[in-house]
């Protein structure tokens, strides 16, 4: 069931606003596994292909991904420096726009999605706009994968394991800990206790996958360059070393101790949550 919103949250868009953030966004944020748009498509049927909207679609990654299935994709953001960066693709427009208030019409949509950002949400309100939206039969779809949950391996050097996980819990926990904004903890939290109620979908699920994705010591410092609690650290300690300097010593202090070279592969196992919603309820003049 979603959590009652904060009063006047400060927006996501609001914590990713720089040029530097939005390109390192851009850069090293993976692209989500293919299993992800396997599940979303086995809950629409083969003429539910017109129309999909990715909302805070950030550079844009599930948006093209969505693009190989779906007629047209609509891939809104509230960040304009995050839009300059989207990933083109013919039939996907690009919209500046905030998500509790997608400029388009009734009924016209057959999935909307919101990937690495429900969290940031005010739930209750998304959701009736997801509701407005929506085609009868639609689905809203939207996942995250916490890098700061993931348990990372070597399979070269299988000893050196052990200090990069270390390494990845110090630097998210330890020093960025205090930077994190408490909704990014849904997301740690698998989703539960945002997920919609049935109030405002007849149908919701809560899944979690295992997402393996093959990086290096530097694509992992690059992941948690884009970190929005990173931005926030070095905004609020703009004499303190860059902590990511430590990281990467650490990292690679931790391949070297076990004759692995430097651009040795770390297998990365996030887990995955999504929330899968189907049959959006009517909104009634009410406004319910």
């Amino acid at each position: 069931m979603a959590s009652p919103a904060s009063a006047n949250p400060e927006p996501y868009s609001s914590k990713i606003c720089c040029k530097a953030t939005a390109e390192r966004y851009s850069q090293f944020r993976p692209q989500y596994p293919q299993q992800v748009y396997d599940i979303i498509l086995q809950h629409l049927g083969p003429e539910q292909r017109e129309l999909a909207v990715d909302v805070a679609t950030g550079s844009g990654q599930a948006a093209v991904q969505l693009a190989t299935f779906f007629k047209q994709v609509t891939a809104t953001d509230g960040n304009e420096e995050q839009l300059r960066h989207a990933k083109p693709a013919a039939n996907v427009t690009y919209k500046f726009s905030d998500a509790h208030s997608i400029q388009l019409q009734n009924g016209c949509a057959d999935l909307i999605t919101a990937a690495s950002a429900l969290h940031w949400f005010e739930h209750d309100r998304f959701y009736r706009e997801t509701r407005r939206v929506l085609k009868p039969h639609g689905v809203l779809a939207a996942w995250a994968i916490p890098l700061g949950c993931a348990t990372l391996e070597v399979p070269s050097a299988p000893g050196a394991a052990a200090a990069c996980n270390a390494a990845l819990l110090h630097i998210h926990e330890g020093i960025l800990g205090p930077c994190w904004d408490e909704r990014k903890r849904w997301a740690d939290k698998m989703y539960k206790g945002i997920e919609p109620s049935s109030e405002h979908f007849s149908s919701v699920q809560l899944m979690q996958l295992d997402f393996p994705v093959e990086l290096t010591a530097e694509a992992l410092v690059g992941y948690a360059s884009s970190w929005s609690a990173y931005s926030i650290y070095r905004k609020q300690h703009p004499d303190r070393p860059d902590p990511l300097l430590e990281y990467r010593q650490q990292l690679l202090a931790a391949l070297e101790a076990e004759g692995a070279p430097a651009g040795a592969t770390i297998v990365a196992h996030i887990p995955l949550c999504m929330v899968l919603a189907q049959h959006p309820k009517p909104l009634h003049s009410s406004g319910s």
